[in-house]
């Protein structure tokens, strides 16, 4: 009895396996790299032209370089695009030769997060009329990329089934005023990955 109740503890909880997707639930990704910046925050490291996601800090490839690549898997390269400002569209057009043109966007002067999101929404919405888009920031250090690949999927995935604003975050190791927080609530049971009703954010 000793041994059945201690095998019944050890056995493993059943864990979603990833969805299988179509062609066509990939074309109708897209996502939104936000790449702007003034260049303060790495100075004298960094610049105006050449700001922190631009430059190669850790590896051969930059920031942004390393940004695309991990997306790659998730959308087709058509559906990639880059918002940043009028000043970096040439050094970030060097650097991302592989996308298309028209898919770096430079705005005439920085208006902040909400301003890039709108602008990429309407872009998306030229696009496709049932794409889902995911925003992301250019210059975050992601070492587990393959796990980062099946949380952003089954994000999109849900934003479009319900439809609903997803947010990803991760367990903060300590506190810090310049960043917000997500108050989980309920487990959604129906996706791949562990993820959260939101109460607060």
């Amino acid at each position: 009895k000793a041994v059945k109740k201690a095998a019944k503890k050890a056995a493993p909880k059943a864990v979603a396996k990833p969805r299988a997707e179509s062609a066509s639930a990939k074309n109708d990704r897209f996502i939104i790299i936000m790449a702007g910046g003034s260049g303060e925050r790495f100075w004298p490291v960094s610049r105006e032209r050449k700001p922190k996601q631009l430059i190669a800090l850790l590896g051969e490839r930059s920031f942004l370089q390393q940004t695309v690549d991990r997306v790659k898997p998730v959308a087709p390269l058509e559906n990639i695009f880059i918002i940043t400002n009028a000043v970096q569209v040439a050094a970030v057009r060097k650097q991302l030769s592989e996308l298309p043109r028209q898919n770096i966007i430079g705005e005439p002067c920085g208006r902040d997060t909400c301003a890039a999101v709108a602008l990429g929404a309407a872009v998306v919405s030229a696009r496709a009329e049932n794409g889902v888009m995911a925003v992301l920031p250019a210059d975050h250090v992601i070492p587990n990329e393959a796990r980062f690949q099946r949380v952003l999927r089954d994000s999109m995935f849900l934003a479009k089934r319900e439809p609903a604003l997803v947010t990803i975050g991760i367990r903060p190791h300590e506190p810090a005023t310049g960043y917000g927080y997500i108050q989980v609530g309920c487990e959604l049971e129906t996706a791949s990955v562990k993820s959260l009703k939101s109460n607060f954010f």
